[in-house]
């Protein structure tokens, strides 16, 4: 896990069970391999201290979502809709978040191994210490997000948008960013010599410079003598 963040400690062994989700519902140290979802949307849930393991919320609505120490492994989160979440010092691993909605949450010590998070919607986020390890993150927003101390490594980032982020702290070292939009959102932070090449066509873009390796045409311009 990268320096910075801090993984959620279980002070008691964990209860089994299946569970069914319910508005106001407040889940504490539970073991969850099964889980229903009751109703759309689901409002004010909140689970600490618990691991998720093979449980599927893919197309749920949440409003006031709250995970605090949450390992969630395999979880299938497909187009779910988690706007407005507090996630604290919570991991997912190997977990499914494509077309997934984060817009306005907050995301504080998490971190995403080998997940798909393509076309998530991080959409005026405020993600700190946030570890993307080895995750497809094609086409995701992160228009007007605050990122503090947050990398990319060795994820896929093409066509991502980053239009108005502010960024402190990003590294970028080691993540494939082709395509990607609103790259100067990306003002301070940290790019690879590597990557340099691929930014560059959509820095010059987002800066109005057009490149032309034609030669100039003769304006019939003058320099007076």
């Amino acid at each position: 896990m990268a320096a910075g963040l801090h993984a959620p400690r279980f002070d008691a062994e964990l209860r089994e069970r299946a569970v069914e989700l319910t508005d106001d519902a407040d889940l504490d140290e539970l073991e969850i391999r099964e889980l229903t979802v009751a109703g759309t949307p689901l409002h004010d849930v909140r689970l600490q201290r618990c691991r998720l393991t093979t449980v599927s919320i893919a197309g749920a609505h949440f409003s006031g979502l709250e995970w605090r120490e949450v390992v969630a492994t395999a979880l299938d989160a497909v187009g779910t809709r988690f706007a407005n979440a507090k996630w604290t010092r919570v991991e997912a691993h190997d977990s499914r978040l494509s077309g997934a909605d984060l817009a306005e949450s907050t995301l504080r010590h998490v971190h995403f191994v080998g997940c798909r998070l393509d076309a998530v919607n991080f959409r005026m986020a405020d993600l700190e210490w946030v570890d993307f390890t080895s995750c497809e993150l094609r086409d995701a927003d992160f228009g007007q997000a605050t990122l503090r101390k947050v990398r990319f490594a060795s994820s896929t980032l093409d066509a991502a948008d980053f239009s108005s982020a502010r960024c402190d702290g990003v590294d970028l070292r080691g993540a494939r960013l082709d395509r990607i939009t609103g790259v100067t959102g990306l003002r301070g932070a940290i790019v690879g010599v590597d990557q340099v090449f691929p930014l560059a066509p959509v820095l010059f873009a987002d800066l109005g410079i057009v490149i032309d390796d034609d030669p100039a045409p003769d304006s019939g311009f003058r320099a007076p003598r």
